[in-house]
């Protein structure tokens, strides 16, 4: 199992390949841009260069934090959300439901995350949360960029809910 601990802890951490598909075909036409219409780059302003120089400078220093402060931990007593800078905490008993969701933006298909339902009366069920269910259905979405596919990860953490849920 990814990043396995001890048999009472799990920790699933960022997966780099998933994420960098994203930006890379962005570069290769930053690149091919700067390439091709050589002469009009040669007039660019300072502030052009920095957007198109900095935006992949930006992208692999967040890769380089993502990779080291994004992931989720898995212990007895709940699951454990590490961002970059800050974390979330559910406990297993407040958790309802776990499925796989389809994420899209602007109805383009986005990847897939794993939905989270709280309790109804749940002392972890915050304003965010439930805005989050008014829109959706669910009161946290996790996006599925882990070292385990969407349904593979729904899967772990619905094996570790019913296992230590009380």
């Amino acid at each position: 199992m990814p990043g396995h601990a001890p048999e009472n802890k799990l920790t699933i951490r960022f997966r780099v390949g998933g994420w960098l598909k994203l930006f890379v075909p962005v570069g290769v036409l930053a690149v091919a841009s700067l390439v091709v219409h050589r002469s009009a780059w040669q007039r660019a302003q300072v502030w052009e260069y920095a957007v198109v120089c900095g935006l992949p400078v930006a992208v692999a220093g967040l890769w380089l934090l993502a990779r080291r402060r994004y992931y989720l931990r898995l212990d007895p007593a709940g699951l454990t959300l590490h961002y970059v800078g800050r974390q979330r905490f559910y406990p297993w008993c407040e958790i309802e439901t776990i499925r796989v969701v389809r994420k899209t933006v602007m109805d383009v298909p986005a990847g897939q995350a794993i939905a989270l339902r709280l309790r109804k009366d749940s002392a972890y069920r915050g304003s965010m949360q439930r805005l989050a269910h008014l829109a959706t259905g669910d009161d946290v979405s996790i996006l599925a960029v882990y070292e385990l596919d969407a349904s593979a990860l729904a899967r772990v953490l619905e094996e570790w809910r019913l296992r230590y849920a009380r």
